[in-house]
């Protein structure tokens, strides 16, 4: 029986296979995206992504820093996310996170707890409704502090609810307050201007038609005006932030259920109302405040039993709901999901361990020339 003949490898011709991979990616033969793909791709991709994309090279470093280029990414990237976190090396700080939950931004907050804090623009609001009672403005793109004001308690304590906004012509930014006491026919409706370098004061202005609810412990701003959820849940208040007049907008049809949780939401600049039911979530959108004309808007069936549910943003690519809700009440563990309404199934986004209490949008123009993650004062002064 002949033996068998077992073939030769082939040497492997390093030096003809380099030569060969030269020849075919030389710069006249490849084919490079233009600048004109390169600007467009470059634009959509989250804060996170493009802070790493400029040690690519230095021609997309420059393209990055461009005002142009800043301008219509901040025109097409999905609003961040902001939460007050407390962690053991930066005590309490505002985190801001992208919708898929990465860490984009951290904020020190020194001294004095907010009961209060909401986001517009470049602005964040923080106010105490307790002693010491003190509302600070911050500009996130500046880093500067454009108000502080601290008062002195009111002689009968009561429940006080805090609302920021922007005038819908001069532009000018308020801070509201209303305070309710145990006499019900004693409140107090007071604003603030928000102007850098200048004093400001506490000024009484036109109280609400009615009660707000005690559990909207903050007002939601669209359209240069204030919302409320009225004390009987039936009805939105809307003070309007140019005028300073109060009207009631009468809302959507109740759910005949006795386990509903009513609330309401700023939703890509719409008034929402949500009524969240134990397995079952239906978000309300007004579409006409003079005629009180509302559409359904969303119908959710959860796959568990909740308590709140609070809509966030619908997401520019693909048009699904961003949302999170609460497990039962009092807890301060908030669960962020998707909503996809055409597959009508949810999906569970993840977040920081340390993530507590409400969610908030920030739509600040965050600019990806610095540093992703840092940490500046935000400080409540003594």
């Amino acid at each position: 029986m002949g033996s068998l003949r077992v073939p030769k490898r082939r040497r492997r011709d390093l030096g003809s296979a380099s030569a060969a991979y030269a020849t075919t990616n030389t710069p006249a033969s490849s084919v490079s995206p233009s600048a004109d793909a390169v600007f467009e791709i470059l634009s959509w991709l989250p804060v996170k992504s493009l802070c790493r994309c400029r040690c690519v090279s230095k021609t997309w470093c420059a393209l990055i820093s461009d005002p142009a280029f800043l301008t219509a990414h901040r025109s097409r990237v999905e609003p961040l996310l902001s939460t007050i976190t407390y962690t053991y090396e930066l005590g309490r700080a505002l985190q801001l996170m992208d919708t898929k939950g990465n860490i984009v931004r951290v904020e020190r907050l020194w001294g004095q707890d907010g009961s209060f804090w909401a986001c517009l623009d470049d602005l964040v609001c923080i106010s105490s409704g307790y002693c010491p009672f003190i509302t600070q403005v911050f500009d996130l793109a500046t880093e500067k502090t454009l108000l502080y004001r601290r008062i002195e308690p009111p002689e009968e304590e009561g429940t006080w609810i805090f609302g920021f906004g922007r005038t819908a012509q001069s532009g000018e930014y308020k801070v509201l307050r209303l305070g309710f006491f145990k006499d019900p026919l004693r409140h107090a409706c007071q604003v603030l201007y928000v102007r850098e370098g200048q004093g400001a004061d506490w000024r009484h202005t036109q109280s609400p038609p009615t009660r707000v609810c005690y559990a909207c412990t903050s007002g939601i701003t669209v359209n240069g005006a204030l919302h409320f959820l009225s004390h009987s849940e039936k009805d939105v208040l809307c003070f309007d932030l140019e005028s300073e007049e109060w009207k009631v907008i009468q809302g959507p049809p109740r759910v005949a259920s006795d386990d509903v949780h009513i609330s309401i939401a700023e939703l890509n600049d719409s008034v929402c109302m949500v009524q969240t039911m134990p397995r079952l979530t239906i978000i309300w959108r007004l579409v006409d405040s003079s005629k009180n004309i509302w559409v359904n808007a969303y119908t959710i069936r959860m796959d568990t039993e909740v308590y709140l549910v609070v809509p966030l943003t619908v997401l520019r690519i693909g048009g699904k709901l961003l949302f999170y809700y609460f497990r039962h009440y009092g807890s301060f563990i908030p669960v962020l999901q998707v909503y996809d309404p055409f597959l009508e199934i949810c999906r569970d986004v993840k977040t920081p361990a340390d993530v507590k209490g409400k969610i908030g949008l920030c739509r600040s123009h965050f600019d990806p020339r610095h540093q992703p993650v840092c940490s500046l004062k935000f400080q409540f002064e003594e």
